[in-house]
């Protein structure tokens, strides 16, 4: 899925192969997995422009789509996953149990 993810966002700035798309972005995750920084920002990022053969005029619709990828793929779950945990404390403390 976050490959699938990934190209779709892809797909709408840059025109691409899946394939060629999927054989880089296998290797930056890699690249990223293997420096070991958390959720390989950065890593992932450079790796992949690096990487995918582009136009200097392709720059900005990779950029964009990897940015857009980001926070569609981590930073919304994240926000989710607060937003829930807040709620979710919210009640306890309003209804504490007896236990």
């Amino acid at each position: 899925t976050l490959f699938i993810t990934f190209y779709a966002v892809f797909s709408y700035y840059i025109d691409a192969s899946i394939l060629e798309t999927f054989t880089v972005f296998i290797i930056a995750q890699s690249i990223a997995l293997a420096t070991q920084v958390p959720g390989g920002i950065g890593v992932f990022e450079s790796s992949f422009l690096l990487l995918f053969p582009h136009e200097q005029s392709e720059k900005t619709g990779i950029l964009a789509s990897l940015a857009v990828f980001r926070v569609v793929y981590y930073f919304i779950p994240f926000i989710m996953a607060g937003i829930y945990l807040g709620l979710y404390r919210l009640k306890k403390i309003k209804s504490p149990s007896l236990t």
